[in-house]
């Protein structure tokens, strides 16, 4: 069985296998995630099991890079199982963000209690979803993508280096994306902020085949990643206050429109430091993050 093999069993792999290897291990986190939120779909959970999927795609993207793809059928029932959480994700932070913003915003309490409900319906309906996930199929999949790797004939130094231009190719894109990154474009930081997030998971899958340095560096992406997201979560959160019809009749038109143009200033100002950190990156020498791979 996939889950019943561990990358500590035996001696440790080399090359190819360990990808097989951390094929396995993220797979079995996944599993245990999965029969976790079809119990009860709460925050950390929703949390834990959407970082183990990523995890679980990265590696799958460093199988492929050594000719060991995974079924088109199999990427599509993870990345779907993925995306299906976002929604979710989103709601909890604007409702734990209205109502850190209750005290001095009253009216934003009732507007939480409303996504909190919307929140319930949702966890409900993806617990319901994800008790059916076709767990048997999948893990014959991704067994069969192991045994594969397995068998791969490269030499560990082949491997290697596949793997590293692997991630030189996720860099490659983020970089392109970040120079794109200029004034107030939410659009190219959004994109930029996707390649970020796609790199950082291939880094982490990649790690034992990068220098040590590389760590460190996992770390220094994180808070990058973190700053990039609330950004997003703050991008959401207002197109949520404008879709909601009792906002503007609990607070009134004017003073409605008096708090969205404050969040958006706020929003404008972060936006724009956050370029100058983008595109501080990429004016350095070396550009920041670029030589992870090296």
């Amino acid at each position: 069985m996939l889950g019943a093999r561990s990358p500590s069993d035996a001696s440790a792999p080399q090359g190819a296998p360990l990808v097989a290897s951390a094929l396995r291990l993220h797979w079995r986190r996944s599993r245990s995630e999965l029969t976790k939120f079809a119990a009860r779909a709460d925050r950390a959970r929703a949390h834990d099991l959407r970082v183990n999927l990523r995890r679980l795609l990265a590696v799958l993207e460093l199988a492929a890079a050594l000719d060991v793809r995974a079924s088109r059928k199999l990427l599509r029932r993870l990345e779907r199982t993925l995306s299906s959480l976002s929604p979710l994700r989103d709601l909890e932070v604007e409702k734990k963000t209205l109502q850190s913003m209750s005290d001095d915003e009253p009216e934003l309490a009732e507007i939480a209690v409303e996504l909190e409900h919307e929140r319930a319906a949702l966890a409900t309906s993806l617990s319901e979803k994800l008790g059916r996930f076709r767990t048997a199929q999948t893990e014959r999949a991704l067994e069969a993508t192991a045994e594969r790797l397995e068998a791969v004939p490269f030499r560990p130094r082949a491997v290697k280096l596949v793997v590293l231009a692997r991630v030189e190719r996720a860099y490659t894109k983020f970089a392109r994306r970040r120079s794109s990154v200029c004034g107030a474009d939410q659009v190219a930081l959004h994109r930029a902020r996707v390649a970020f997030k796609q790199y950082r998971y291939v880094v982490e899958a990649a790690m034992p085949f990068l220098p040590a340095r590389a760590a460190r560096e996992l770390l220094l992406m994180k808070e990058l990643q973190d700053e990039l997201g609330g950004i997003q979560d703050t991008s959401v959160l207002l197109q949520t206050l404008r879709r909601f019809p009792s906002f503007r009749r609990r607070r009134g038109a004017k003073r409605a429109r008096a708090l969205l143009a404050a969040l958006e200033r706020n929003q404008d100002l972060r936006v724009q430091s956050m370029v100058q950190v983008l595109t501080a990156q990429a004016a350095a020498e070396p550009p920041a993050f670029s030589e992870i791979f090296v």
